[in-house]
């Protein structure tokens, strides 16, 4: 995501961040690249970049100093490390001050890091059968041990708001029906009707939701649906209910939960921005032979005039097409304990057209990909799992010659490699005409490099180091 922020307040001060990004998401191991420049009419003298745990212990923490009037967010970019984090809710927060005022908070998100299984932790995909039931069903439900036999996971209505007054209640039914799914082994999910339409009306609507499950100490196998249809929220325009559903759905997910959103196939094309709630699964309502809708859907309720055993009146009934109770377990969400990972160290690079590795030296050769951040140069060229990364001899945090990184988990290691980026011979992270004049001046014999400049210095690979690799490197560093 990427936002502007700006902060007002009682002095003269104009201390704000723009074109800011954050998280919303992230898998154990995960490295995440921030952006976002401070600007103020006045020196700012200290900037405060951390992700923070609901207890306020830090994940990470970093200070910065800058005595100027603007900074820019990449210069912490390799200092914070998303990657380390725990599997958590986490809050990302900048704080700044400047000669005219202090401790503005710029950015306060939250955000989830899930835990990694170790394994592929993509949702498998499988076609199960679902029902939604709430308390109109009640009167119909004559043996829990028939419906059990033919479901493979059932959604109940947690609670409901009022459309005219948006008072909140919870299902009259919820509880013993919790109760009954949970003695026959059926896994369970929660749907909540919602009828806010403002965020701060969602905002209580979530609330309310977090509350019930901590009151019952819900463990759900399956997720958390905002269930959207009233005709005050159809009144709305497309991104004043996009904000109503991204408000709840976020705050849930960020008290532990898997979120998705229930709504009709036309209420998700006509009242949604659906492309700016990705980040969420669709449960999609149409009844028809088959789900009509073009976007991402994880489940499809076909009718409203199912039969099945053990319920003696017609009910909702669904197709689920993800393996939500798996990968909720394993990643510790919807009240369960994380699962043991399986550590299984893995480390690489992606070599290609603008990398290569010589395994017997450990050297990466980088081309023509100057002043990567470690972040940037990580998510571009390095592939690895269940281990934890580290890189030397950064240059103003930035990938240069003679850059060294390592990784390692579970008793095993990898590298150390030392990164050669070809034209950049005095080690500065750039390629330019410095660098062009020392290979010059090697090639005549006025200045003879050693060492990773020396592998830098052969521009085109061919073994020889002499005037045509100065020019190709002038020619690249005015092409920028």
């Amino acid at each position: 995501m990427s936002k502007t922020f700006t902060v007002g307040t009682a002095s003269s001060s104009t201390l704000k961040i723009t074109n800011a990004n954050y998280p919303t998401t992230l898998e154990v191991g995960e490295g995440y690249s921030v952006t976002g420049v401070i600007t103020s009419n006045y020196n700012i003298t200290r900037v405060v970049i951390g992700a923070y745990k609901s207890n306020g212990a830090k994940g990470f923490e970093y200070v910065a100093t800058p005595g100027t009037k603007s900074y820019n967010l990449s210069n912490a970019d390799y200092l914070l490390t998303f990657s380390k984090l725990e599997s958590g809710t986490y809050t990302y927060k900048i704080v700044a001050s400047d000669s005219e005022t202090s401790n503005i908070v710029l950015l306060n998100k939250s955000f989830t890091v899930m835990g990694n299984t170790g394994g592929n932790i993509d949702l498998r995909e499988v076609n199960w059968d679902v029902i939604d039931i709430s308390y109109w069903n009640r009167d119909a439900i004559s043996s829990w041990s028939a419906m059990a036999n033919e479901l493979d996971a059932i959604i109940l209505r947690l609670g409901f708001a009022y459309t005219a007054s948006k008072k909140m209640a919870e299902d009259d039914s919820f509880a013993d029906y919790y109760a009954a799914a949970k003695k026959y082994n059926i896994p369970v999910g929660i749907y909540y009707f919602g009828a806010a339409t403002t965020v701060s009306e969602a905002d209580a609507e979530a609330d309310f939701v977090i509350s019930l499950l901590k009151k019952y100490n819900c463990k759900l196998e399956m997720p958390v649906y905002y269930d959207l249809e009233t005709e005050d929220q159809v009144d709305l325009t497309q991104s004043e209910c996009t904000a109503v559903a991204r408000t709840f759905c976020e705050k849930v997910r960020a008290a532990g939960y898997f979120v998705g959103i229930y709504c009709n196939k036309y209420f998700a094309r006509d009242e949604l921005y659906a492309s700016r709630l990705s980040d969420f699964h669709f449960w999609i309502a149409e009844y028809n032979s088959k789900c009509t809708y073009d976007g991402e859907y994880g489940m499809w309720q076909y009718t409203e005039t199912g039969r099945i055993a053990g319920l003696d009146r017609v009910c909702d009934k669904n197709y689920c097409y993800y393996d939500y109770p798996t990968y909720i377990k394993a990643n510790g969400l919807n009240g369960f304990t994380r699962t043991q990972p399986v550590v299984n160290p893995q480390f690489g690079f992606k070599t290609g057209i603008n990398l290569n590795v010589n395994e017997n030296s450990k050297t990466v050769i980088l081309k023509k990909d100057p002043g990567l951040t470690q972040n940037q140069f990580v998510s571009k060229y390095v592939s690895y799992k269940d281990v934890n990364l580290s890189m030397t001899a950064l240059v103003g945090g930035k990938v240069a010659t003679g850059t060294k990184i390592s990784a390692s988990g579970n008793g095993k290691s990898f590298g150390p490699y030392t990164i050669c980026l070809l034209g950049d011979i005095n080690s500065d992270s750039k390629i330019n005409s410095t660098d062009a004049l020392m290979v010059l001046q090697h090639s005549v014999g006025l200045k003879t490099q050693k060492g990773y400049a020396l592998t830098a210095s052969d521009w085109n690979g061919d073994g020889k180091i002499n005037s045509i690799d100065a020019l190709e490197i002038l020619k690249f560093s005015v092409s920028r």
